[in-house]
């Protein structure tokens, strides 16, 4: 259980797109609970019941586009038109089991159906509570999971190409490398103290100096990049001086 009382393996539902006039919004759905909680609220199309019933699953599909309502289950009444999609778990962007809804993008559809969803059994999610389980789960680590707030609210091509090249796993490869020789040099040092008498290759300081300084330097440039990285994600502020008019 979170701090706010939650527990980890409820199931959570949030409008995933802007609010506003548009013609799609997407709601997302994630947790064991996914697939239970669409099926109580998602009726497909009378062609797509047809084809469930000669063959096919009578749940969602995985990975298939299903066109149909989302209805009411206690009085019948139709919310909106809409897609729907289940994705199971481990493969989807949190980890578990993910449904998405796409539907009709006005403010009353997709409160309404978020509303249903809830009413279901879903639990609201928080703030950027899809993320920090797709973190929890493994398929993002801290760096990608930042990159994708930057990648949303990036303001330039330079921007979003950090972003992008980022969440894909960038500077996760290059301090994951470093981490792996650091743990090298420290395995050697380690078998060296414990095992002085074994023929073991022996760590020379003057080599261990060279290989530590070189790791460093590298760090260092990271370092040096992260004020570029913070321009091009954030921009920067300037000042137009001099007199009116010219």
């Amino acid at each position: 259980m979170d701090s706010r009382g939650k527990m980890k393996g409820d199931t959570i539902a949030a409008i995933s797109t802007a609010y506003g006039e548009a013609g799609i919004g997407v709601i997302r759905i994630s947790g064991e609970e996914a697939r239970d909680i669409a099926l109580r609220v998602f009726v497909p199309a009378a062609k797509e019941r047809a084809a469930l019933k000669e063959g096919l699953s009578a749940s969602l599909i995985p990975r298939y586009m299903h066109y149909g309502h989302i209805c009411d289950p206690l009085d019948g009444r139709v919310l909106d038109e809409a897609l729907c999609v289940y994705m199971p778990g481990p493969h989807s962007y949190t980890g578990e089991d993910v449904v998405e809804i796409q539907c009709h993008s006005s403010l009353m559809s997709l409160r309404e159906i978020l509303a249903l969803l809830l009413r279901c059994g879903a639990e609201p999610a928080e703030r950027g509570e899809f993320t920090k389980r797709a973190f929890l789960n493994g398929r993002l680590d801290l760096a990608q999971a930042e990159a994708v707030m930057d990648l949303i609210s990036a303001r330039s091509s330079a921007g979003y190409g950090l972003a992008l090249s980022q969440m894909q796993g960038s500077l996760s490869s290059r301090i994951s490398a470093i981490r792996a020789e650091l743990l090298e040099e420290l395995v050697s040092m380690s078998v060296n103290m414990d095992y002085p008498d074994e023929d073991i290759e022996e760590v020379m300081y003057d080599d261990l100096r060279k290989r530590l300084s070189a790791i460093n330097d590298e760090l260092l440039e990271l370092l040096a990049s992260a004020e570029e990285g913070k321009i091009m994600r954030e921009g920067v502020k300037i000042a137009l001086i001099g007199r009116p008019n010219v």
